[in-house]
């Protein structure tokens, strides 16, 4: 994998763009991998999300080891609490203009690809942005084959969405979703979860990419 950070430098500002990457504790060497490879001198603020249910407050932030523990379980069915509790604390302790959002199965393939993405954000206006999802009509849950804690039965609506591995949400967007805190509570699918609830006149605004091109996965 190139490394290249340096090509970061063309960006007007950094502090444009926040990286929440979903974790937990039981892969711990996904986190670690992540930082030995393409997120060594990373010149971005980034934060692994980790989810612990008895926390004393809401949320804890170890800038030292960039990592955020959110008041929340560490399993599968908990993501969309553990995303909605990971934005509500970036957006009231950190400045940005969007967040991007990746898994910790993520390994970024070249630095160009990700710098031409975030130049693009700084001379456009996009609001939600990844590799789309498109569900005509509802579905039974897919996730059960891999995530048995997830119900067999479970209902997918009619939306489309942005798959979960890597997608982008401007502070526009972020705002709109802290809307739906009870609705974050109760869903178990977190990526369908965020298209499915971001309004349509955000969602109109969206700029779309193949991540299988730019990232390898399942580590």
């Amino acid at each position: 994998m190139e490394r290249g950070t340096e090509i970061y430098n063309n960006l007007k500002t950094k502090d444009n763009f926040i990286f929440i990457i979903i974790n937990c504790e039981k892969n711990i060497w996904k986190r670690e991998k992540q930082k030995k490879d393409w997120l060594k001198d990373f010149p971005f603020n980034y934060y692994h999300i980790i989810g612990k249910e008895n926390l004393k407050e809401s949320f804890e932030i170890n800038e030292l080891e960039k990592e955020i523990t959110v008041k929340c379980k560490d399993d599968y069915p908990s993501l969309p609490q553990k995303v909605y509790l990971a934005l509500e604390t970036v957006f009231s302790k950190k400045s940005f203009k969007y967040v991007i959002k990746l898994d910790d199965d993520q390994m970024l393939k070249s630095h160009y690809f990700l710098f031409k993405l975030l130049k693009k954000l700084e001379s456009n206006t996009y609001h939600y942005g990844g590799y789309v999802i498109n569900l005509p009509h509802s579905i039974k849950n897919l996730c059960h084959k891999d995530h048995k804690e997830i119900p067999e039965d479970l209902v997918i609506e009619k939306t489309f969405y942005c798959q979960g591995h890597f997608y982008l949400l401007s502070k526009e967007s972020v705002i709109e979703l802290l809307k739906y805190k009870k609705d974050f509570f109760e869903r178990m699918i977190e990526d369908h979860t965020v298209g499915l609830l971001l309004p349509e006149n955000l969602k109109s605004k969206m700029i779309t990419f193949d991540t299988l091109k730019y990232f390898n996965y399942k580590l």
